[in-house]
């Protein structure tokens, strides 16, 4: 991870190269050579060449990135850790203009905090796409927002835009209803007055109308997000029915829910999924005549353990608890803990667990 992260400081290290070259042929008494060096030097000494280091391990730190380790392949990280890696790379680069799409993703509170004040240090520009409210409160002091077709650009925080534009669109509205108030009794003047002894008035109404620069109507309709997700053909799927009730069903679509409202992808949302059925395995259907609603109430808290777990780069990989290498033997092996009865189940969920028994 170190020498990826130091990848981003490779025109440093080039005239490092250079200056080590240079120095060699200055040796001979090439002065102009010395001179060259010495000029590459304060470029390097300008760019705090000689505290990479330190700077890493600061990003890393920061980030935390430095727990796991600067020496660990990036090939044994998770999914969660190689986006930290490069967010850290993104940050050391330092670049004129600094592009991030949901950059807290796969942070948790603290690294947040020091990416809100990193940033907020920075000199360069950078531009921030997130649905974490908190964050872009301490960052942001221009928000463009794009809404009715148009984008709008606000200066200030996140909060004094929600303010700003909150007093705008009433007072947009304000004026629209004011508009249509008066289209709509210039109309009826018209109306009225075309062919009687106003009419040479109407017309002159009319063309007044014709060259009003007419107000819009805002869309006052919420966006409301579709997800579709593939369904498994229901062929030779009798075996598994026992397995897929209402906890199981709650569980997965709760996690689901948590994982969209904390700005989760489809990846996270998708591993959240995967985590909630392996936390319901404890809870599936065993015939057992138990209250519905106290395992409802248990795949809730199911559903927030699989975000919480998802949210920290954790997801159930295959051999793992229930979780199998695709969705069905996955629900096949709940089904084969719900038909064991409730006396087994915990004995079989723990022989799964460590993998001392295939289904």
């Amino acid at each position: 991870m170190k020498e990826f992260l130091k990848s981003a400081f490779a025109k440093l290290f080039e005239i490092e190269t250079q200056v080590m070259q240079l120095y060699e042929k200055a040796a001979d008494g090439d002065m102009k050579n010395l001179e060259l060096a010495a000029y590459y030097q304060e470029q390097l000494e300008t760019h705090d060449f000689y505290s990479i280091d330190t700077a890493i391990e600061r990003v890393a730190n920061g980030l935390g990135l430095l727990a796991i380790g600067l020496e660990r392949p990036i090939i044994e990280m998770s999914g969660g850790q190689r986006a930290k890696v490069i967010l850290a790379k993104l940050l050391l680069e330092k670049p004129d203009v600094l592009l991030l799409d949901e950059p807290t993703n796969f942070l948790d509170k603290d690294h947040v905090a020091w990416l809100a004040e990193y940033l907020s240090s920075l000199e360069n520009a950078f531009l921030v796409v997130s649905h974490d409210f908190d964050f872009l409160d301490k960052i942001a002091n221009r928000i463009c927002d794009i809404d009715n077709d148009t984008i709008t650009k606000y200066y200030g925080t996140y909060s004094e835009f929600l303010r700003k534009k909150t007093l705008l669109r009433e007072d947009y509205i304000r004026q629209y209803s004011a508009q249509q108030k008066e289209i709509k009794k210039t109309e009826e003047f018209i109306r009225k007055n075309i062919a009687g002894r106003k009419a040479k008035m109407a017309r002159g109404r009319q063309k007044q109308l014709d060259r009003m620069d007419k107000m819009e109507a805002l869309e006052q309709k919420e966006i409301i997000p579709h997800f579709h997700f593939p369904v498994l053909p229901l062929t030779n799927t009798e075996h598994l029915l026992s397995a897929y009730c209402g906890a199981v069903s709650a569980a997965c679509g709760a996690g689901a829910a948590i994982s969209w409202l904390n700005g989760g992808d489809y990846n996270a949302i998708s591993k959240t999924i995967t985590n909630a059925l392996a936390n319901t395995s404890g809870i599936v259907c065993d015939g057992a005549k138990s209250s519905c609603a106290a395992k409802i109430a248990s795949a809730v808290d199911a559903a927030i353990m699989a975000y919480a777990l998802e949210d920290a780069d954790h997801c159930f990989q295959a051999g793992e608890g229930l979780v199998r290498d695709n969705v069905e033997d996955t629900i096949r092996n709940m089904g084969y803990v719900g038909r064991v009865g409730m006396k087994d189940t915990d004995v079989t969920i723990l022989n799964l667990m460590i993998n001392q028994k295939k289904v």
